[in-house]
């Protein structure tokens, strides 16, 4: 770590320094945005997933709230808009079962309520058709034959309907007799009253036109004859026992009206459709059995009458098509029942699993809501704690950095210091090839320390030495002049062992020439900078030793 840190200068130290410190900021700013990021999908998916799911099933649950409604009102007024309508929101609601079924989480409840819906969709359609046939009101479909065929059969009755104009006539008749038996005016004028009577029935009933003529006729006849007939016995005339052509026009009138006439049969064909409104209004199936035994006593009544074979065909066919409109009426209102039953079936099996959806929707969103808020959470904290792991680092980075640089410069100063009064033997580390300014000055100063101690070293040897010869020259005996030739060869020792060090100093700083010069033909150049540095200081001390030793 020194030696890499050694080929930096200060200001790259420095600038490395704030660099790593922005480093680490960059880092936490980017795990925050991270973080943040992660949570805005969270959201995101949140919102499209879950959210988008909860209004699924909502939509859901209302296309079929809004086909259910027009559904029933459908039924109730029967209008084609309301097919279209239910049709519509039928549709919507298939696209949304076929979305929820393409859902990997809920394949199974989509495919359900695919199927239900499917099963709605052409349940009503059946339905919406089966009405379609039935009649959507009272003068289409089966509503309208059957409303035709009941009231040509009305229609037709009317003309057999004599009932009143028997009893008007038969009164007539009776009080011809009374006139004859009595023979008061009184019976004349009533008479004249009941034929006026008959008259204008006959111009009132739903007869033929040439069934209404002959009645006519004939009651006309019989009036003028019944005239002759009255004056005759309020004259006290021989009456031959009452008979006369008034007579034979009233047996005449007797004829035709029996010939025109069934029994009961307008009100029996009124009690029948009571019947079939009780049917219609209450849907009881023992109306059908009345309605039916009404229609065969009225085939009876028909086949028992005095008409003729032509109209009781012609009004038994009319019977016949009315029974048969009704039953295909009835066998419609059956089928409508039965697939009416199984629609509401397939709503009602579906409502259950479209709330079902919807409660899972709403439970799934609130769980991932508050697993979001969790997540919220913990995203902060580990923000929190990144941003103090960036602020620590960037204090240890920053730390270490400022130790790189103030360590050298107290032991400069230490050195320095200790200069000034002494001669240390003690030197800075210092690196080979390094880069660093105060590295450099360390360089510098220790070569300063070495100079110091030579000189110092070579100044008390040659100081000695002077004193060795000083002191031989003033030698007066044998004694002082072995000690102070000791002296000199002690001094002069002193000096060749500096030498030797100065020349192992020298041979040092020659193989770290040659190393440069080596690594000079080896290197490409822009690595040249520390070899040409390092052989400028070798060659500076070289310069130094050879000056201290000259």
């Amino acid at each position: 770590m020194d030696r890499i840190v050694g080929q930096l200068r200060i200001g790259e130290k420095i600038g490395l320094g704030f660099a790593l410190v922005g480093l680490l900021y960059l880092a936490a700013i980017w795990q925050y945005h991270r973080g943040q990021d992660a949570l805005i999908r969270d959201h995101a998916q949140l919102h499209f997933s879950f959210v988008a799911r909860v209004n699924q099933a909502f939509a859901i649950q209302t296309h079929l709230h809004q086909a259910r409604l027009a559904e029933g009102d459908f039924l109730l007024h029967r209008r084609e808009a309301d097919i279209s309508r239910v049709e519509e929101q039928t549709q919507l609601l298939l696209g949304l079962t076929r979305q929820l079924a393409a859902d990997p989480e809920l394949a199974e409840t989509g495919k359900a309520l695919d199927q239900l819906a499917r099963t709605y969709q052409q349940g009503f359609l059946d339905i919406a058709e089966a009405w379609q046939i039935k009649g959507l009101d009272e003068d289409s479909g089966l509503q309208g034959a059957f409303r035709r065929s009941v009231h040509e059969l009305q229609q037709r009755s009317r003309n057999f309907n004599a009932g009143d104009l028997y009893v008007t006539l038969l009164q007539m008749r009776r009080g011809e007799k009374d006139l004859l038996l009595r023979g008061e005016e009184q019976y004349v004028a009533r008479v004249q009253t009941l034929i006026d009577q008959f008259r204008h029935l006959v111009q009132q009933a739903d007869f033929y036109p040439e069934v209404r003529q002959a009645l006519l006729d004939e009651v006309a006849v019989y009036a003028t004859t019944f005239q002759d007939f009255a004056r005759s016995v309020l004259a006290g005339d021989e009456i031959t026992g009452g008979k006369g052509p008034f007579r034979d026009a009233g047996h005449r009138l007797e004829a035709i009206l029996a010939t025109h006439y069934v029994p009961g049969l307008e009100t029996a064909i009124l009690e029948m459709r009571r019947r079939e409104k009780d049917y219609l209004l209450r849907g009881d199936p023992a109306y059908i059995r009345q309605v039916q035994d009404i229609a065969a006593l009225i085939r009876d009544q028909i086949g028992t009458a005095a008409i003729a074979a032509e109209d009781q065909a012609q009004l038994g066919a009319l019977l016949a098509n009315y029974e048969r409109a009704f039953l295909a009426l009835v066998a419609q209102n059956d089928l409508i029942a039965g697939l009416t039953l199984g629609m509401d079936q397939a709503a009602r099996d579906m409502e259950p699993l479209a709330r079902q959806n919807l409660e899972q929707a709403d439970q799934a969103m609130v769980e991932e809501s508050a697993r979001l808020v969790v997540a919220t959470q913990r995203q902060g904290r580990s923000n929190l704690l990144v941003v103090l792991g960036a602020v620590v680092l960037g204090i240890l980075f920053t730390f270490f950095l400022t130790r790189r640089i103030v360590r050298p410069v107290r032991e400069m100063a230490g050195l320095l210091n200790r200069l000034t009064h002494e001669s240390p033997n003690e030197r800075i580390a210092t690196l080979p090839r390094s880069r660093d300014e105060l590295n450099a000055m360390a360089q510098s100063l220790n070569t300063l320390a070495d100079h110091r101690t030579r000189f110092v070293q070579w100044w008390k040897a040659a100081m000695r030495e002077a004193t060795a010869l000083r002191n031989l020259h003033q030698a007066a005996g044998e004694d002082i002049r072995d000690q102070a030739l000791e002296e000199i060869r002690q001094a002069a020792l002193a000096q060749v062992q500096q030498l030797n060090g100065m020349r192992g100093e020298l041979l040092k700083q020659a193989d770290q020439i040659d190393q440069g010069c080596q690594r000079l033909r080896q290197a490409r150049p822009g690595t040249l900078a520390p070899e040409v540095a390092q052989l400028a200081e070798s060659a500076r001390t070289i310069r130094t030793l050879l000056e201290v030793t000259a």
